[in-house]
């Protein structure tokens, strides 16, 4: 139950970020991919690091 908890937080995550670049370029911005870039980055080292310290 905990593993399912755990890797719904960061499913939903990983959404948002895909859902800011949808936004973006439906709405016609110019897309940041350094931003979008650090926040996937982000997700990743931190997803790592809470699966290892947490072993689930």
């Amino acid at each position: 139950m905990v593993q399912l908890a755990f890797n719904m937080i960061f499913l939903i995550l990983l959404f948002s970020i895909m859902r800011k670049i949808i936004y973006d370029y439906l709405k016609g911005r110019k897309l940041k991919y350094t931003s979008y870039a650090i926040a996937f980055v982000s997700w990743l080292i931190i997803f790592a690091l809470l699966k290892a310290v947490l072993d689930v």
